[in-house]
């Protein structure tokens, strides 16, 4: 994906998406439709966000330790991944975004910790 299809609309094979269609908040919606529109207005295009996310993860799959990384610590940086992803497509003052990010941290350190006590 170009630098110009991410700030677009479109997708890298051509095809557009209509981010407003999530966004208005029309009678006829359905309980997961608000609530997938909500989070758009919180985290920003669902599209863009896995750009980015996906982005972020094959770059750190190059690293010559992730193969060695256990489970949980592979899934922590997965995660932090996701959520650094919603604060740059959606609301960078939305708290629980940071909150999670050190909750996933703190996940990691604290298993090791306890693995060596």
């Amino acid at each position: 994906m170009t630098e110009d299809e991410f700030r677009s609309n479109q997708e890298p094979d051509g095809t557009t998406f209509n981010e407003s269609a999530l966004s208005v908040n029309a009678p006829e919606l359905t309980q997961i439709e608000q609530t997938l529109a909500d989070r758009q207005n919180i985290y920003g295009s669902f599209v863009k966000n896995s750009y980015i996310s996906q982005s972020l993860k094959r770059a750190v799959r190059d690293g010559k330790n992730y193969d060695t990384l256990p489970d949980y610590q592979k899934e922590a940086i997965d995660m932090i991944f996701y959520k650094i992803a919603r604060c740059i497509t959606g609301d960078t003052s939305y708290a629980d975004n940071w909150h999670d990010i050190a909750g996933y941290a703190l996940l990691v350190e604290n298993t090791l910790r306890n693995r060596k006590g």
